[in-house]
């Protein structure tokens, strides 16, 4: 069984505002989407309230949405027999953290009328199945295309040798299960995270990033970086990770994504207030059509343009 009792961090928590999340939703999408419509930029009013503001924003300079029927996508079943085994045991403290989590979704069942609904959902996303033992990917490429461009070319093409992840706790598939032996003589790491060498930029080459995730709220992450041209080491402070431009690069090469939005929300749990503001039913993209994704055509002028294959009216 996992500690989970220790003091508040620092106060410096802000709110999130919890909008769309993935509890029981009732009712129908907007009755204008169905199954085989293409949305584009010329009807993307018709998924104005289904898809959020980011998305709506990229569907307006050019990415294309293939609405598919509903389909079930199920837990993978050992984390879904973790969370039949553990989740009766999990609470959350006085102080927001989790109490008695071992693995699988801490809270599968939830209440809209909970006063805690919003931290448990954060919780569950924190958990999710996704994320349970450990990753290892090579060259992974992330491109970025200015607005109204004509050219092909990226302006911006991040290039990573290999990313990597290790979590400590809330194992489900690969030993040890379901808490590395680790967790208890390292000073509690949930999880540690790496990317390196970076490949692209020419001007980031060589750099690194080791990032080490606390069970305890008040130890902060603990991150380093690696400068592949002046060869140095250096402490990173956590809370830069959330900057678009991070200056930990030591260069002037500015970047448009930061580390605690690599997966979604990255950050620490426990420095965020939570506000639940409702349930609304969304579109969510269940299968790209092209892996690597390829992009919009030139004429679409979008930042960054994924292509989402398919989206299913409901989640």
């Amino acid at each position: 069984m996992i500690p989970s009792l220790f003091p508040k961090p620092p106060a410096r928590a802000a709110i999130i505002l919890l909008g769309s999340t993935l509890l029981l939703f009732t009712g129908s999408l907007d009755a204008q989407v169905k199954s085989g419509d293409l949305i584009s930029r010329d009807n993307a009013a018709k998924v104005s309230t289904l898809i959020s503001p980011g998305n709506m924003f990229l569907v307006k300079q050019g990415m294309q949405l293939n609405i598919v029927p509903t389909s079930r996508n199920d837990w993978p079943p050992p984390y879904k027999e973790a969370t039949e085994k553990y989740s009766a045991q999990v609470t959350l403290a006085q102080d927001g953290m989790l109490k008695n989590y071992v693995a699988g979704q801490p809270f599968p069942l939830l209440d809209p009328n909970d006063p805690e609904v919003a931290r448990k959902v954060i919780w569950n996303f924190s958990f999710r199945p996704g994320f349970t033992d450990d990753f290892d990917i090579r060259d992974v490429e992330t491109d970025s295309y200015a607005a109204g461009q004509a050219s092909s070319e990226p302006v911006d093409r991040i290039l990573i040798g290999h990313l990597a992840f290790y979590s400590n706790m809330g194992r489900t598939e690969v030993n040890p299960l379901p808490t590395d032996p680790d967790f208890l003589v390292s000073n509690g790491i949930r999880y540690r995270f790496a990317a390196y060498p970076f490949l692209e930029p020419t001007e980031m080459r060589g750099y690194g990033l080791v990032r080490l995730r606390y069970w305890s709220p008040s130890l902060p992450d603990n991150v380093w970086d690696y400068s592949g041209y002046g060869r140095h080491k250096h402490r990173l402070k956590d809370t830069i990770l959330s900057d678009a431009a991070p200056r930990q690069t030591r260069n002037t090469y500015g970047s448009t994504i930061d580390p605690d939005s690599w997966f979604g929300f990255g950050a620490k749990t426990e420095y965020y207030d939570y506000k639940f503001l409702g349930i609304r039913p969304m579109l969510a993209c269940a299968n790209a059509a092209n892996v690597p994704r390829s992009r919009a055509p030139s004429t679409a002028g979008a930042r960054f343009v994924p292509r989402i294959g398919r989206c299913a009216i409901s989640m």
